[in-house]
């Protein structure tokens, strides 16, 4: 496999959706100095959570968050929500508008 950083002229790296999974890869990304193009269908950070915002997830917040994003978050002054199971209808926009400063989408 070759090292994206060895080749003469860098290659974008382009991220499909900036959802929670999207948002991570280019988290990752970014940590390895990577500066990631993010594509969104949506008109937000996270648009098709609200598809499926009648679903509560009943996995803690600590277990659906990559810890790249939450570095990133972080650092945006983002505060993790303790005991709300994250939803489509929950803390999205508390948990989305950090990450859209954090990782350039606004």
């Amino acid at each position: 496999m070759t090292d994206l950083k060895s080749l003469p002229v860098p290659l974008p790296v382009a991220v499909i959706g900036a959802g929670p999974v999207g948002l991570a890869a280019a988290a990752r990304l970014i940590e390895r100095n990577l500066q990631p193009a993010i594509f969104e269908k949506g008109q937000q950070v996270g648009a098709a959570i609200s598809d499926w915002g009648h679903v509560q997830v009943f996995s803690p917040w600590r277990y659906n968050i990559d810890a790249a994003a939450a570095a990133m978050l972080d650092a945006a002054g983002w505060q993790r929500p303790c005991w709300t199971p994250p939803g489509g209808n929950g803390p999205r926009p508390t948990r989305c508008q950090p990450e859209q400063r954090s990782f350039g989408t606004t």
